[in-house]
């Protein structure tokens, strides 16, 4: 009687740390009360390139949680009483990498964001912004 095992093939993952800088710009009048990932695909935010394949990528906690961590650290006021809260949902966030003949690196990011908040108790959409950057390494 033989074993069965399963092929599985283990994915490589590279966990991505957002480190704490204060950002010189200062909120004015509200605070990042929370972040929200509604992408299609939340479980990573794409490939990076690590020879000899590419890798996937992942933010350490999760998108929404090391994003709303880094913010909170960098960005937010520490009093928010009487502020107004935002909150920040991700539509896109995705980074694409790819080896070029003479052994570089092609990358795109993008990102795309919504600004709500609350009112009467529902969350209320604001505006929203895309953006996209393209880089070799």
């Amino acid at each position: 009687m033989g074993w069965l095992f399963p092929n599985v093939i283990l994915a490589q993952v590279q966990t991505l740390t957002l480190q704490p800088e204060r950002l010189s710009i200062r909120p004015n009048g509200y605070y990042i009360a929370q972040v929200v990932d509604e992408r299609a695909v939340t479980s990573n935010i794409g490939k990076i390139w690590s020879r000899p394949q590419p890798i996937t990528a992942v933010l350490q906690g999760g998108t929404a949680k090391a994003i709303e961590t880094f913010l909170n650290r960098t960005f937010n006021p520490t009093k928010t009483d009487t502020l107004v809260p935002i909150i920040v949902v991700i539509k896109e966030l995705r980074i694409s990498e790819t080896l070029t003949p003479a052994n570089r690196v092609n990358g795109e990011i993008k990102l795309g964001l919504n600004f709500e908040t609350y009112r009467e108790g529902k969350r209320t959409a604001l505006t929203g912004a895309s953006a996209a950057s393209t880089y070799t390494r």
